[in-house]
């Protein structure tokens, strides 16, 4: 989950600077003007189909309500430049940056009341909105800025693989940091860096606790297989049947579709007030859920059965797990997760953290508060290391581990590349199998990759919400064979 953007299809791309078009200047005007008269229906109604299905307007119109409510409305906007898709892999990941722009796109700076962002928009024949994102506008001489000052050990990583952490690392603000675990054969090193001014150096950071995102949903599905194996709940169950209220319009809803997002839900629940928001008064409550289970809860027939990505399902899914255990969400992960595996310094709830702690930045370096996502918590909450990290990784390689084989069975073919398990990502990779889980949020980012057959795997933490981690992730986990 991302603090105060807006971000649909999109990944890196090349740049290539050409005359502002038209017709995009046209749609640019017509966003603004609807937005500052608050009309988000009239916004939603300049998306293409295709973008109004991946984004149903009451997350749309939560999170342009919380731009407004944080930013105000806009002053001005400027063109910057006009961009083509570069050559880049294709990888389906689980962040929200699936899927690949294929269209030519236009950057935009929008001067709000109370700050700037970059407009990214692109449209199709129709001069729909195909693709659009708001962030913020990164110094984009950081990269040529950037001086490697990483250490040479070549027992812990290669040439190559300084080169690739370098090229990532290049990106982040000052204060940024990037915290990584090795694991060759079933052994771990840790690497760390921090970018300082304009250098980039080592510096040892394995213990220290950073928000892990999304990874926090393998997790939660763990947890739903220690119930599985314990006879709590059937792998099949309905969460209906575990409730002690009705869900609107009696729809089922299956365990099992929630850990593999094919249950129908949209990404975020219609009733979270402050999409994004920090702010700890806009926290999304237990009780909300319940309303929203019970009055607003609505199934997509179009994508029941099919792969939707979905905050709110693995939140829902973990929440109704806390309910028949009957107990809080740290008691709980703490129990079948961290105690068993030693994860010492991580918790499910950031207000507990401590001096270990690497706070989050945004992309131009400054400070953000950590969130807490309370009902949604087992989509995205864990504060962790990448010292805990593999030791659960660790764990995988145990085959008598049930627990853990069980969320690696595949439930759920995306392609001829990447199915789903019980919360992993499976993707097969040449003559391997990798289970892979990505996090970001407003301030961090994550991946994790791990093989169990061949007992490698890579782990990497930033507390920087930068689109490059998964991407490297990638490639050091190819870089260990």
């Amino acid at each position: 989950m991302r603090n105060l953007i807006i971000l649909f299809l999109l990944l890196p791309l090349l740049s290539i600077s050409q005359d502002e078009k038209p017709n995009e200047r046209i749609v640019v005007d017509d966003f603004i003007q609807k937005y500052n008269s608050q009309d988000y229906e009239g916004i939603f109604s300049l998306f293409s189909d295709q973008l109004k299905e991946e984004l149903p307007y009451e997350e749309i119109s939560n999170s342009l309500r919380s731009l407004t409510a944080n930013l105000g409305q806009v002053t001005n906007s400027d063109f910057l430049e006009f961009r083509k898709p570069g050559m880049i892999e294709v990888t389906v990941l689980p962040v929200i940056r699936i899927g690949l722009n294929r269209n030519n796109f236009s950057s935009y700076k929008i001067n709000f009341n109370k700050n700037e962002l970059r407009l990214d928009i692109s449209i199709d024949r129709e001069d729909k909105i195909y693709n659009i994102s708001l962030d913020e506008i990164v110094d984009e001489t950081l990269e040529e800025k950037a001086i490697n000052n990483l250490t040479d050990d070549k027992n812990i990583i290669s040439e190559k693989q300084k080169e690739l952490i370098f090229d990532a690392s290049k990106h982040l603000p000052n204060e940024g940091q990037m915290s990584f675990a090795f694991i060759r054969n079933g052994e771990v090193s840790y690497y760390g860096l921090k970018r300082t001014n304009d250098s980039i150096s080592s510096f040892e950071n394995f213990k220290n606790v950073f928000e892990i995102g999304s990874i926090s949903k393998v997790f939660t599905s763990n947890i739903f297989a220690s119930f599985i194996l314990q006879d709590k709940v059937g792998l099949d169950d309905n969460i209906n049947d575990y409730l002690d209220y009705d869900i609107k319009d009696n729809s089922l809803i299956s365990f099992k579709s929630l850990a593999n997002h094919t249950s129908g839900l949209p990404r975020l629940p219609n009733n979270l007030k402050a999409s994004y928001s920090r702010e700890k008064s806009n926290v999304y409550k237990k009780e909300d859920l319940d309303i929203y289970i019970k009055d607003s809860l609505e199934i997509n027939s179009k994508t029941k059965g099919k792969f939707v990505y979905s905050n709110l399902a693995v939140g829902l899914m973990g929440y109704v797990l806390s309910k028949i255990e009957n107990v809080g969400f740290d008691k709980l992960y703490k129990t079948y997760i961290f105690s068993k595996y030693n994860m010492d310094n991580t918790t499910i709830d950031s207000r507990k953290s401590n001096e270990l702690l690497i706070k989050g930045l945004s992309n131009t370096g400054n400070e953000l508060e950590n969130m807490y996502l309370d009902a949604l918590a087992p989509a995205g909450s864990v504060i962790s290391s990448v010292e805990d990290l593999a030791k659960y990784g660790l764990a995988q390689f145990d085959n008598s581990n049930n627990d853990l084989e069980l969320i690696r069975r595949k439930t759920f073919k995306l392609n001829n590349r990447v199915s789903l398990g019980l919360g992993w990502f499976i993707l097969k990779a040449k003559k391997n199998i990798w289970f892979n889980h990505d996090g970001n949020t407003g301030g961090y980012s994550s991946s994790m990759f791990i093989d169990v057959e061949n007992k490698n795997g890579v782990i990497i933490l930033t507390n920087v919400d930068t689109e490059y981690t998964s991407n490297l992730g990638l490639r050091l986990m190819k870089s260990l064979y």
